[in-house]
């Protein structure tokens, strides 16, 4: 019986946790080659947006490991000692392959943070450095450790693998597709006439820089600027700075913190808005693009590798913000009001689902069994 393990463990929020429920979701129509698989995950990626009765209907062993710290190690143990020894082919998606099975062994970045030096140095002096540089030692054992190498995006594999160029034929890349909840959303535009919504979705991390992003929007509505700033996403531990933020500034109705939004909802949350703004330093996944492109907004990005994300799918509204935000902010508005950018668009993006994603990864996975088999 050729069977799959997949190791998703370390998935508790953003693009990781709705990555694995996507899976588990569309692993309900595979009929390929793998006749079992395994899935070790925790109670959140089972439990939310109705995943739950699709896994239920495939039968596929999920094991619920607990949120406490002792028992994450003891089953961190038993997966890979007993588990890994049952599977011809592990996918660990959360990076952590730390050691091997009797199977072959594929990993996937779930962040690729670790792998900046630049991005690291900005947490120096808390307690979050070190667990980066952990983390940078600890992918690198996992890319020892693999077989083969999965990322969604090139620049990713190029960020990631910068210290590893004999790894480089071992990589495959498999482009995110759209949410299966967004396409169940009917589009409608509510749009404000001359008012700008900008919309920042996304978790809060220091290299995100949404706090300087609350300073900015803060002078260009001072400077007279009709434009609104809603922020959503799960705070780790800036809700109180934040929320003290968004109370002091002058205009509390125009920079709002809208808090975590359950992911069902997020689709009318774009639909209501015109720009996407994201200036974090790096990003792994780009999920906010992709999900910003189907509602056809505005991508405004700093992180200029993401770029890659447009040419791919062919999208032509973004600009990559440079060292001065303020500055292309202002020029960006400007152009909106004299009509040299208009926010209204009825074409469609080039888009695939993540029905596309997984069946591409799936057979992706199904390669290493014939290399399997060749060994043999």
């Amino acid at each position: 019986m050729k069977t799959l393990g997949i190791d998703a463990h370390n998935l508790r929020s953003g693009g990781g946790l709705i990555y694995i429920q996507e899976f588990l979701y569309h692993l309900e129509n595979y009929s390929g080659k793998f006749e079992r698989i395994i899935i070790w995950t925790n109670k959140h990626a089972a439990s939310d947006l109705n995943y739950v009765s699709s896994v239920l209907e495939l039968r596929v062993p999920i094991l619920l490991r607990s949120d406490s710290v002792i028992f994450h190690f003891i089953w961190v143990i038993w997966f890979n000692l007993f588990v890994k020894k049952k599977t011809d082919v592990v996918l660990t998606l959360s990076g952590m392959n730390l050691c091997r099975g009797n199977g072959k062994e594929i990993t996937m970045f779930h962040s690729i943070l670790p792998f900046s030096h630049d991005v690291i140095k900005l947490y120096r002096g808390r307690l979050d450095y070190f667990r980066y540089l952990m983390l940078r030692k600890l992918y690198k054992r996992s890319i020892n450790n693999s077989d083969g190498i999965l990322f969604s995006s090139k620049f990713a594999a190029d960020i990631a693998l910068k210290e590893h160029t004999e790894k480089r034929n071992m990589v495959s890349v498999v482009p995110f597709g759209i949410w299966t909840n967004f396409l169940k959303f009917r589009k409608e535009k509510n749009k404000t006439p001359d008012h700008i919504r900008f919309l920042y979705v996304s978790n809060f991390y220091l290299y995100k820089r949404q706090l300087f992003l609350i300073s900015v929007f803060e002078e260009l509505i001072s400077a007279g600027y009709d434009v609104s700033l809603t922020l959503c996403g799960d705070t780790y531990g800036h809700e109180i700075v934040l929320k003290q933020l968004t109370s002091s500034i002058i205009r509390t109705d125009r920079i709002k913190y809208i808090g975590k939004i359950p992911h069902k909802f997020i689709p009318e949350i774009y639909n209501n808005h015109d720009v996407l703004i994201f200036p974090s330093l790096i990003e792994s996944f780009g999920i906010p693009f992709i999900e910003a492109q189907y509602f056809r907004l505005w991508i405004l990005f700093s992180f200029q590798p993401a770029e890659e994300i447009m040419e791919r799918n062919q999208y032509k509204r973004y600009k990559i913000l440079g060292a001065d935000m303020k500055r292309d902010l202002e020029q960006f508005i400007m152009k909106v009001q004299n009509g040299e950018i208009t926010l209204e668009n009825d074409i469609e993006a080039e888009k695939s689902t993540f029905k596309e994603t997984t069946l591409k990864t799936m057979e992706y996975l199904e390669e290493f069994l014939e290399t399997k088999k060749s060994e043999l």
